[in-house]
């Protein structure tokens, strides 16, 4: 039997083409307003009410380290869509399940500025929320343009094939928290029909603070 070490990975679902008979998220957008009430019951201003304006937060590293952090976000709301996600086993052999999450994305710029330099950056990216309790956003750092001096492939600290790393970030009434971290994957080829890869954890960096005042 094929051994499929990252399977888990597909109970969370993500939208994209059938393949290998494995189920898919169908994802229908449908745009709405800044103040428009989506499907969901909330609109895209309850996640702007948590999230926009700007952050004086400290940033501190795996190592012990930290640096001041200036964080911000800015948006007015438009382009904000609903994503209706559902499930498609249409055709499916393989007897596993599928998450998928229906979602209100509401375009933002990210600024995401470090005064040890390592960070010098305004993210085009999504606001992303499936209630209006808290809004996140994920920024993909291994094929980001970055202004700062930070290099995802600094962090990898054993051979790998892929490397991923994401600055995320969630906004709720408590304040905001945030990680910078990733993995890596190592193929390490099949003995007859057994397939195998070793894999490394990559915990860079973390911040927690207040709402602003």
């Amino acid at each position: 039997m094929l051994a499929l070490a990252l399977l888990p990975v597909l109970l969370f679902g993500c939208p994209g083409t059938k393949a290998d008979n494995y189920p898919v998220c169908v994802e229908t957008p449908t745009s709405v307003t800044a103040d428009e009430v989506s499907p969901g019951g909330f609109s895209a201003n309850d996640l702007l009410t948590l999230a926009a304006g700007a952050r004086s937060d400290t940033l501190a590293w795996s190592d012990g380290t930290t640096t001041p952090l200036a964080l911000s976000v800015t948006s007015d709301g438009e382009g904000a869509q609903w994503i209706d996600s559902v499930a498609d086993y249409t055709g499916v052999s393989i007897d596993i399940g599928i998450l998928c999450t229906p979602r209100l994305e509401v375009p933002a710029t990210v600024s995401f500025v470090t005064d040890n330099g390592a960070f010098d950056e305004a993210f085009d990216t999504a606001l992303v929320g499936t209630d209006a309790a808290s809004a996140g956003f994920t920024i993909d750092l291994v094929d980001a343009s970055l202004a700062g001096t930070f290099d995802p492939t600094d962090w990898p600290t054993t051979e790998y094939d892929t490397l991923d790393m994401a600055l995320s970030g969630t906004f709720d009434a408590s304040g905001d928290t945030g990680v910078i971290a990733g993995s890596t994957i190592l193929d390490e080829g099949c003995d007859s029909d057994v397939c195998s890869a070793s894999s490394e954890s990559l915990d860079v960096a973390t911040w927690a603070a207040s709402p602003p005042m």
